[in-house]
């Protein structure tokens, strides 16, 4: 624990954002321009800010939320409002934000209807929503299933000592995605395929075009508040 408090002390944003995770760091860019450019974008699943701090870094007003404090522990995340999160509750105001975007966070919740919800009920009307998922059937699950077994659910990964373990409680395809933003009353929804091909290997990265989309790495789906 102390060596991991050390590691967080000496974390420097743009050294990963721009010279190490060249996957994040892509699909983070992807995310950065499908984001307004204007009004009041807010971050559901904030984690240690990553996201937070590049919107930041491009003149967006940034407000960033999580059920537990992991960027308010960094020193470059000054400049992006944090508020925690509480009982599946966001702490804002109905009809606050122009933009709510939330990757990597909606696979890991129990009640998936409830935080697109409430990612409705705090923003404006005509603002977008903007969530990013893995795809239950990107190439590496194929891999896993031919040499080992289909995955099953929950799911679990690596462990953070702010945020625990990795827990997936389910994955999405194209399907199911388009029809949880359906059923909520959500308009324009459209659901993008995003990177192909197995991380940690040479891989292509960015949007990919339908069918070729079955197999991409993550979704990302917008949709907008009418």
């Amino acid at each position: 624990m102390k060596k991991y408090k050390i590691i967080q002390k000496e974390f420097n944003y743009r050294e990963w954002l721009f010279e190490n995770d060249r996957y994040e760091r892509e699909k983070l860019k992807t995310l950065l321009s499908l984001i307004p450019k204007t009004g009041k974008i807010l971050e559901v699943g904030c984690g240690y800010g990553f996201l937070s701090f590049l919107m930041l870094s491009k003149g967006r007003e940034v407000f960033a939320a999580d059920i537990v404090k992991g960027i308010a522990k960094k020193p470059l995340s000054k400049g992006v409002v944090f508020k925690k999160i509480s009982k599946g509750k966001f702490p804002f105001e109905n009809n606050t934000f122009d933009c709510v975007i939330s990757t990597d966070v909606i696979e890991h919740v129990l009640d998936e209807s409830s935080l697109v919800e409430e990612c409705w009920r705090v923003l404006k009307k005509e603002g977008e929503i903007i969530i990013a998922t893995p795809n239950i059937y990107r190439l590496s699950f194929w891999m896993k299933t031919l040499v080992l077994k289909k995955p099953k659910f929950p799911s679990e990964g690596n462990f953070d000592p702010i945020f625990g373990t990795d827990q997936h409680l389910r994955e999405y395809d194209k399907k199911t995605l388009l029809t949880l933003f359906e059923k909520n009353s959500w308009g324009n929804i459209k659901i993008l395929g995003y990177g192909l091909g197995v991380r940690k290997l040479p891989s292509f990265l960015g949007l990919i075009p339908s069918p070729l989309d079955f197999f991409c790495n993550y979704f990302i789906a917008t949709a907008e508040k009418h």
